[in-house]
C-alpha cells in the first residue's frame, strides 16, 4: 500500500462499531450462520437497527470479518477500492497489492482467501447509482456479486433495495433478506431493551403501548428513553399519547425524511397522511393529480417510512411518521382545513368500502353525524373489520351502539378477557331489542359454554377443544371434517401429551394451504409446543414462525402465548414473566394459566430452574382449577411431584399415587412425569415418553433411566435426611397497615428500619409471587448506583430473614427465598393473605353473576360481595407511596371494593332491605366518594325507607361533592356557603 493510500483511508470507515442495545437470537438466528448463504441483505429505513444486527452477526461469527460503512465521499471508485482492500487486509492480513479496478480485486480475493471471510458493508444506499466518468460503485458491486471469490460472503445493509442482479444467488437459494417488519421489535424485546439496556422498568401496559405507538421503530425507541430520561413514570403515558410530536421525535423525522424529499413530496405526505392505507387512485383524487400510484412506489423505494403491502398497490405510512405528518396536516393548512382534508378521505374510503378507514377518518374530521349515519348503515359490514375503527369514537357511540358492541366484544375475546366479552355481549343483544343478529347469540352461547362447559356430548369444534381440557383421550379421535375440528383434534392430542400426533396434525394444517389464518396461527402455536417437549434443535425458529402469524391476526391472546413459547424456547425467564403480568392485566385467565403452565413444566428439565418451576407449577394449578381444566391440573401435580423429588423435598406417598392414577387417565406424557415423581421405574417413563415423541425432553429430567430413583438433582434418602425444618405459617395482613402473625404470634415490626420495611411490604402484598431482584432496587432505592443499590437489598433481605426467622440457621430458612434473580415471600396458603381473599371473594361473586342461563343468583352473589366487603379493612399499606407497585394495587382494590359496595346495595335495594342498602352504600363511599352511583343508591334508599330528610341530607352532601369537582347537575339541592 502506498503512502497515498494509507492516508485516503479513514480508520473509521473500516472500523466495525461497538455492539449497543440488546442481542436478538431470532434475528441473528437468520444471518448467523455464514455457511448456509452467499449473501445477507437487511433493507430498512433510518433507524431501525440495521447497524446494530450487522454488528451483532459480526461480533457472533468465528472466522474473520471485515468491515466497511459507506458514504456517499465513498462514490468514487479509487476512494471505495482503497477502503475495501484495507477493510480485508487489516483482518487476512494477505499483504494486497493495489487495487485500481474492481476485476484486480477478484483477482486477489480469489487467489488469497485461503478461509471463510465475512464482509460487512453497511450503508450501502449512500453510494447507490454515484457514477463518476461512467464508472460507479454499483458496477464494482454487480462484479463483486457476479464473480463472488469462493470463500467470501457478503453481508449488505441499505435504507433502498439496492439496484443489484441477484437472480443467480437467489435461485440458488444462497440469499437471505431481512426487512423493516422482522427489524422491528417485539413487545417482549422493548421490555428488555429498556431493563437491560436503559434500566428502566415499564410496566406491561406501557411495554404494549410503546411497541404499538412506535411500530417497534428502534431509533423511535431510544427517541421516547432520552424523552422521558429522568422524568417521572406519570409523564410517561403523556409521551407514549402522541410520540410522533416530540421535539426529539421532529427533528429526527425532519431530517431523515422531510429534509430529504422536496417540497412538493413533502405536502404530498402531509395531506395523504389522512389515510390509515394509500393507493394511487385514492390520492390522486384527494390531491387532484395523476401521478400518485409513481410517488408512492418512489417513496417506498427510496425507504422513506412507506411500506407496501402484498397486493403492491396499497401503502402506509410508519405510525410514527405518521402521527407527524397529522400534526403537520394542521400546522401548515389550519383546522379547518385539516378538517376538510380527513373528511373528503373519509368519504373516499367509503366509496371504496374500506370502512373501517372511514370510520377513523371521520372521527378526525369530528364529523359526528356522519360517523352516526356510517356505523349504523354499515355495522353488519364493520364488525367483520379488524376493531381499531372503534378506537377513535366518541363514548356516546361506543358505549351504546349495537354493533359498535359487537365489535367490542369480539375484540375483548381476542384479548382473551372472556368474562368481560360475554358480558359485552349480552349489553349489545339487549341494545338491538327483540331481533337481535343471529351471530350476537351464538357467539355469546358460545362463549357461555366455553366458561361454563356442560358435562354432555361435544357437538362443534369448539365444544371437541373445550372437552378436551378437561378429557383429552376421549376427544383425540372422531369427526374431523372442517380445519376447526382438525385443530381441535390435535388441540386434545397435546393436552394428552401424545406429542407425535399433535405434531402431526398441527403440521397437517400448516401445509393444508386452504387454512384460515387464525387457525394456521393457532396450529403453528400448537406445533411450536411441540417443538419444545420434543426437545427439537430448531424449536426456535418454529417459535418464531407462530410469533410472526398471531401478529398477522390480530389476536392480543394467540399473540402472547406464541411470544411465551418463543421465550422458552430460549430460556427467558423474564419475558415469560412478562407476558404472563400482561394476561393478567387483560383479565386473560387463559392465557396466564397456559403460560404459568408451560413454564413450569419447561423449567423442570433445567436443574437450576427447578425451584422456580415448583413456584410456577403450584400457581398453575390454581389457576387451572379456577378454569375448570381437569386436564391441565393434573398436568401441573405430575409436574410438582417431579420437582419436589428433583429437589429433595418428601412427597407425600398418597397424593402421589392419586395424582399418578389421574394422570395416567390423561395421557402419555403426564402419566411418564407422574411416575418420574412418584418414584415409579423410569425406564417405563422414558419408553412412555419417547413412543409418545417427547423422550428426548423427558431424559433431561432423569439422571439414570434404568435407576429406581433417577430424577436429577440430590437423592432422597427419606425425610429426615433430606428435608428442612418446617416452615412456620405466615399470616400476612396489608389492609389499613403492615401486620405479620408468625405461627399465631404477632410479628413486632417497630424497630424495622424504613427502608427494610417498604422492602418486605412490597414482598407482602405480592406473596407467593416472584419479584425481580432490580425491580426492588429501583422501588426502594431510585437514586443508588446498581452496586450501591445491590448490596443495600441484600443487606435488607438478610435483616427481614432474621425477624422472620431469628432461631432458624441461616441455611434452612424458607420463609424469604430467592429463586435465581428473584424474591418470593412464602406462605403456606394464597388465603393467608387478607387481599387474596378479598380478590377471591369479589371473583366469586362474578362467576356467579356470570353462570347463569336464566340470569344471576343475586343471593348468592350478594353473600360474596358482603364478604368481600367485610374483609376490606381499609386502604392498602396505606403508609406506603410506592407509585407503580403500591399505589396501582391499593387503586384497582379501593375500585373494586366500593364497586362490590354498589352491586351489593343494588341488590338489597331490589329485594326492598333499604337499611341494608343504606350501610352499603356508606361504606362504599367511606372508601371512594366520587362514586356517582354510590349516591344515588343512598338516596333512593333512605326515600324508599321513609327517611326524607336525611336523603335530603345526602342530596346536599352529594352536591357540595360535585362542586367541589366543578360540576353542577340541575335538580341537586347546592351547598349554601356562610360568608
Amino acid at each position: 500500500m502506498g503512502d497515498a493510500d494509507f492516508h485516503s483511508v479513514v480508520p473509521a470507515r473500516v472500523r466495525r462499531p461497538p455492539l449497543r442495545g440488546i442481542r436478538r437470537p431470532r434475528l441473528t438466528d437468520m444471518l448467523g450462520d455464514a455457511a448456509g448463504y452467499r449473501l445477507a441483505l437487511v433493507v430498512a429505513p433510518a433507524g431501525a437497527g440495521k447497524t446494530t444486527l450487522l454488528t451483532d452477526v459480526a461480533q457472533r461469527h468465528d472466522g474473520p470479518v471485515a468491515w466497511l460503512t459507506l458514504d456517499t465521499r465513498l462514490g468514487e471508485v479509487e476512494p471505495f477500492l482503497a477502503h475495501l482492500r484495507t477493510a480485508v487486509d487489516d483482518v487476512v492480513r494477505a499483504g494486497f497489492s493495489e487495487w485500481a479496478t474492481m476485476e484486480r480485486a477478484l483477482a486477489e480475493l480469489e487467489a488469497r482467501l485461503n478461509d471463510p471471510l465475512l464482509l460487512v458493508l453497511d450503508d450501502l444506499h449512500t453510494v447507490d447509482g454515484n457514477t463518476v466518468d461512467g464508472n460507479t460503485v454499483e458496477n464494482c458491486l454487480q462484479l463483486l456479486l457476479d464473480y463472488l471469490p469462493r470463500n467470501l460472503v457478503l453481508l449488505v445493509a441499505s435504507r433502498v433495495r439496492p439496484a443489484l442482479s441477484m437472480d443467480r444467488l437467489r435461485l440458488a437459494g444462497q440469499v437471505r433478506e431481512v426487512d423493516a417488519d422482522e427489524l422491528r421489535f417485539r413487545t417482549w424485546e422493548v421490555e428488555e431493551l429498556f431493563h437491560n439496556c436503559h434500566g428502566v422498568r415499564l410496566r406491561p401496559e406501557e411495554v404494549a403501548a410503546l411497541a404499538r405507538s412506535t411500530g417497534g421503530w428502534a431509533a423511535g425507541l431510544q427517541l421516547f428513553h432520552l424523552a422521558t430520561q429522568g422524568r417521572p413514570a406519570s409523564e410517561r403515558a403523556k409521551l407514549l399519547a402522541g410520540l410522533g410530536g416530540t421535539r426529539l421525535t421532529r427533528e429526527y423525522l425532519t431530517t431523515h425524511v422531510l429534509n430529504a424529499v422536496s417540497a412538493d413530496d413533502r405536502d404530498f405526505l402531509v395531506q395523504t397522511s389522512a389515510f390509515d392505507r394509500l393507493t394511487g387512485q385514492r390520492c390522486d383524487v384527494l390531491l387532484e393529480r395523476t401521478d400518485s400510484a409513481n410517488r408512492l412506489a418512489d417513496l417506498e423505494r427510496r425507504g422513506l417510512f412507506t411500506f407496501v403491502e402484498g397486493d403492491g398497490r396499497t401503502y402506509r405510512y410508519h405510525e410514527v411518521l405518521r402521527v407527524h405528518l397529522l400534526e403537520r396536516l394542521v400546522i401548515d393548512h389550519g383546522e379547518a382545513t385539516a378538517r376538510a382534508v380527513h373528511r373528503k378521505a373519509a368519504q373516499l374510503c367509503e366509496a371504496d368500502g374500506a370502512l373501517g378507514d372511514a370510520v377513523r377518518a371521520f372521527c378526525r374530521s369530528a364529523d359526528w353525524d356522519q360517523v352516526h349515519r356510517l356505523v349504523g348503515q354499515q355495522g353488519r359490514s364493520l364488525v367483520d373489520e379488524p376493531t381499531g375503527w372503534a378506537d377513535l369514537l366518541p363514548p356516546s357511540i361506543r358505549d351504546y351502539d349495537p354493533w359498535v358492541l359487537l365489535a367490542l366484544a369480539r375484540r375483548l375475546v381476542a384479548e382473551g378477557s372472556l368474562d368481560a366479552a360475554l358480558d359485552t355481549y349480552r349489553e349489545a343483544g339487549r341494545r338491538f331489542g327483540v331481533e337481535p343478529p343471529v351471530q350476537v347469540g351464538r357467539e355469546a352461547s358460545a362463549l357461555h359454554e366455553w366458561l361454563n362447559p356442560a358435562p354432555r356430548r361435544a357437538a362443534s369444534w369448539l365444544h371437541v377443544m373445550r372437552a378436551a381440557f378437561d378429557d383429552p383421550s376421549a376427544h383425540i379421535h372422531g369427526p374431523a371434517d372442517t380445519p376447526q375440528l382438525r385443530l381441535a383434534r390435535a388441540v386434545a392430542a397435546l393436552v394428552a401429551g401424545d406429542i407425535a400426533t399433535a405434531r402431526q396434525r398441527f403440521e397437517h394444517l400448516v401445509h393444508a394451504g386452504d387454512t384460515a389464518l387464525m387457525i394456521e396461527a393457532a396450529a403453528l402455536l400448537g406445533r411450536a409446543i411441540c417443538a419444545v417437549f420434543g426437545n427439537e434443535p430448531d424449536a426456535r425458529m418454529t417459535a418464531n414462525d407462530a410469533v410472526w402469524a398471531a401478529e398477522a391476526v390480530d389476536s392480543p391472546q394467540l399473540f402472547r402465548l406464541c411470544a411465551g413459547v418463543a421465550a422458552m424456547a430460549v430460556d427467558a425467564t423474564p419475558h415469560v414473566e412478562h407476558l404472563r403480568e400482561s394476561c393478567r392485566r387483560s383479565n386473560d385467565r387463559w392465557g396466564a394459566a397456559l403460560l404459568t403452565l408451560l413454564a413450569g413444566l419447561t423449567g423442570l428439565a433445567e436443574p437450576n430452574a427447578r425451584l422456580a418451576a415448583h413456584t410456577l407449577l403450584v400457581a398453575a394449578e390454581r389457576e387451572c382449577a379456577d378454569l375448570d381444566a381437569t386436564a391441565l391440573v393434573a398436568w401441573a401435580n405430575a409436574g410438582l411431584l417431579v420437582a419436589l423429588r428433583s429437589s429433595g423435598q418428601p412427597v407425600d406417598s398418597s397424593r402421589a399415587r392419586a395424582v399418578l392414577r389421574t394422570a395416567t387417565a390423561i395421557g402419555p406424557l403426564p402419566h411418564a412425569l407422574a411416575l418420574i415423581g412418584s418414584a415409579g421405574p423410569h425406564a417405563v417413563a422414558v419408553t412412555l415418553a419417547t413412543n409418545a415423541g417427547a423422550g428426548a425432553w423427558l431424559r433431561l429430567l432423569v439422571a439414570d433411566p434404568d435407576s429406581p430413583d433417577g430424577v436429577t438433582g440430590p437423592a432422597v434418602t427419606g425425610p429426615a435426611a433430606t428435608a428442612h425444618p418446617p416452615v412456620p405459617r405466615l399470616v400476612v395482613r396489608c389492609l389499613g397497615g403492615l401486620a405479620l402473625e408468625l405461627d399465631g404470634r404477632t410479628v413486632d415490626l417497630s424497630a424495622v428500619q424504613p427502608r427494610n420495611l417498604e422492602l418486605l411490604g412490597l414482598l407482602a402484598v405480592n406473596a407467593n409471587r416472584l419479584l425481580p431482584r432490580d425491580r426492588l432496587m429501583d422501588a426502594i432505592w431510585p437514586d443508588a448506583g446498581p452496586a450501591q443499590a445491590g448490596h443495600s437489598l441484600q443487606v435488607a433481605i438478610s435483616a427481614i430473614r432474621r425477624l422472620l426467622e431469628p432461631d432458624t440457621p441461616r441455611s434452612q430458612r424458607g420463609l424469604l427465598r430467592r429463586v435465581a434473580s428473584s424474591y418470593r415471600l412464602v406462605l403456606h396458603d394464597d388465603g393467608d393473605l387478607d387481599i387474596h381473599r378479598v380478590r377471591l371473594g369479589l371473583r366469586r361473586a362474578a362467576s356467579v353473576r356470570r353462570g347463569r342461563d336464566d340470569g344471576p343468583d343475586p343471593t348468592t352473589e350478594y353473600q360474596h360481595l358482603i364478604d368481600a366487603v367485610d374483609l376490606y379493612t381499609g386502604d392498602l399499606l396505606p403508609e406506603y407511596d410506592l407509585p407503580d407497585l403500591i399505589v396501582e394495587e391499593r387503586t384497582l382494590l379501593r375500585d373494586a371494593v366500593a364497586g362490590a359496595c354498589e352491586r351489593a346495595a343494588e341488590i338489597a335495594s331490589g329485594d326492598r332491605r333499604h337499611a341494608d342498602a343504606v350501610r352499603l352504600a356508606e361504606r362504599g363511599l367511606e372508601i371512594d366518594l366520587h362514586r356517582d352511583g354510590l349516591w344515588h343508591l343512598l338516596m333512593a334508599a333512605l326515600r324508599g325507607d321513609g327517611h326524607h330528610a336525611a336523603a335530603t341530607s345526602a342530596q346536599t352532601r352529594y352536591a357540595a361533592v360535585l362542586t367541589e369537582l366543578g360540576i353542577v347537575q340541575p335538580g341537586l339541592v347546592q351547598p349554601t356557603h356562610r360568608a
